[in-house]
């Protein structure tokens, strides 16, 4: 498969499964008032110039702290600043200068590989060609690593490529090596532990790292009410999901029991099915990967985790797409588990070790820093590589200038600014900016999170001119009371920070339009 099949295969993937990694509501189409009709069509004309200030008491986000950058991308001069030295929540606009750095430690063309090596020798028995294969007489280890686009279509693959070299058993172990990078059950440990934008991290990371519960009732004649049967999609060996005792609060179909199993809520529906975080990916690769070589009769033992010896040799591997394809991709869809297998993986190159996030998201902003000498980057700091976190903290100048380095660099021929969501195509930036002002103007990364939001990027202005521009609005006293909330989910917690983010987003559209017809 060419790598422009495999990453129009993944396009469609991600259209078709929800892979947002923020906390941004759901969109909402509008609806017609019974008894309205259209009278007449008329040009679209863009509404009236208000200013910052009006704007902001229009949304009603005065409690707010709104702060932007605007810089003119080819001299870096200050059109237009507010509070532009203050500290904000980026949210997932921190996947701009995680990515960013990435690109330049790794270098855009830069794959992630996935392989299978192995000790002993393979007993002849045939092999290849769709004959008898013979048995490895030692060990087999599935090694990541970090590839955060792998699929089940690249296991099948590599289970084949297995099978082509002569392989239909192994006598010894076989291991899954997850070693290049940390494992961690989760990203951010403040966040519902249900939350499919929060899953555990590996070397050895598949589809996003979710797992699909499905419950339905009983399909048995004179089956008793209210029992359901549970499974996980694919069934992997899990813990079977079992009831919680008690019911968790409004919000909360399934949490995570003590023992590791998902536990249903007793008020949850009586049938449905929810994406949820994997917290042991590396064991659940290994486990698809033994499933399907066994699809195609290579039968492998039960995967435990080690580290591939020294004297393991290579036998088969399967390669990712280019980084500046992984990066466009995770740009356009905001996936947490991409972006952080992105900045633990350069961070492991830059420093030779695997690091935590927070130390490896300091080693990138290291490299920025370096770059930008003459930035004030006072505050600075990502808790992460996703912006999955209400603890992190930048500027609207830093973020602008990291935005400016960004766009006189080029990665396979194109600037980061072709790798950024553009606006006014497919359903970029929430269905925003899509009038004739705005529409293709401004290519940017979006950042939500309850009482977050953030827009980093480029914009061209009606003259003409590119510019560089970070714009963020931040409510902290309404963030430490959604930290705070016992149950965030519950509607009462969580319907005001849904509003407050729409209309943030709405201050968003309002400003960009009236900057790209000012300047």
């Amino acid at each position: 498969m060419t790598a422009v099949i495999v990453a129009a295969a993944l396009v469609m993937v991600l259209l078709v499964i929800p892979l947002g990694g923020c906390q941004a509501p759901p969109l909402t189409t509008p609806v017609s008032s019974p008894g309205q009709a259209i009278t007449d069509v008329r040009a679209y004309q863009a509404p009236p110039l208000l200013g910052v200030d009006a704007l902001i008491r229009r949304h009603g986000l005065s409690g707010a702290r709104v702060g932007y950058a605007l810089l003119d991308l080819e001299s870096g001069d200050l059109f237009a600043g507010r509070n532009e030295n203050a500290l904000f929540i980026p949210a997932s606009t921190a996947k701009v200068p995680t990515t960013v750095a990435a690109l330049g430690i790794l270098g855009p063309r830069y794959r992630f590989q996935t392989r299978v090596l192995v000790t002993g020798k393979v007993a002849k028995g045939g092999g290849g060609g769709g004959g008898q294969g013979g048995i490895l007489e030692g060990n087999l280890t599935l090694q990541g690593g970090g590839d955060p686009l792998l699929t089940i279509q690249d296991l099948m693959g590599l289970a084949q490529k297995l099978k082509d070299a002569g392989v239909s058993g192994v006598s010894g172990k076989f291991f899954y090596d997850q070693s290049l990078l940390k494992t961690t059950a989760q990203i951010d440990a403040r966040q519902p532990e249900n939350a499919r934008y929060n899953p555990g991290l590996s070397a050895l990371s598949l589809d996003f790292n979710h797992t699909l519960l499905n419950w339905r009732p009983t399909l048995e004649p004179g089956g008793e009410a209210g029992v359901v049967r549970a499974f996980e999609t694919p069934v992997l060996g899990n813990p079977r999901p079992g009831l919680n005792p008690a019911d968790p609060g409004p919000g909360r179909n399934v949490v995570l029991g003590r023992d590791g199993r998902w536990l249903l809520s007793p008020s949850a529906a009586i049938e449905g099915a929810e994406f949820l975080p994997v917290k042991r990916p590396g064991l659940r690769t290994a486990r698809v990967f033994r499933r399907v070589a066994r699809m195609l009769g290579v039968t492998l033992p039960e995967p435990r985790a080690g580290t591939a010896p020294p004297e393991a040799r290579p036998m088969v591997r399967i390669r990712g797409l280019a980084l500046a394809d992984v990066v466009r991709l995770a740009l356009e869809h905001s996936n947490n588990m991409v972006a952080e297998l992105i900045g633990q993986v350069a961070a492991r190159h830059l420093d030779g070790e695997a690091k935590e996030l927070a130390e490896g998201a300091e080693s990138l902003s290291r490299w920025l820093r370096k770059r930008l000498p003459d930035t004030a980057w006072d505050g600075f700091r990502l808790a992460n590589h996703s912006g999955l976190s209400s603890k992190a903290r930048v500027t609207p100048r830093q973020m602008a200038a990291i935005v400016r380095l960004a766009a006189y660099r080029r990665h396979g021929g194109g600037s980061y600014l072709s790798l950024l969501p553009a606006s006014g195509l497919r359903n970029s930036m929430r269905g925003r900016f899509r009038d004739p002002t705005t529409a293709l103007k401004i290519w940017a990364k979006t950042g939500t999170l309850k009482y977050a939001k953030g827009l980093v990027g480029v914009f061209f202005a009606a003259s003409g001119r590119p510019v560089a521009f970070a714009l963020f609005v931040t409510d902290f006293a309404k963030r430490r009371v959604y930290d705070a909330a016992a149950n965030a989910q519950s509607p009462a917690v969580a319907g005001p920070a849904e509003d407050w983010i729409r209309r943030a987003e709405a201050l968003e559209e309002d400003l960009l339009r009236e900057w790209i017809l000012g300047i």
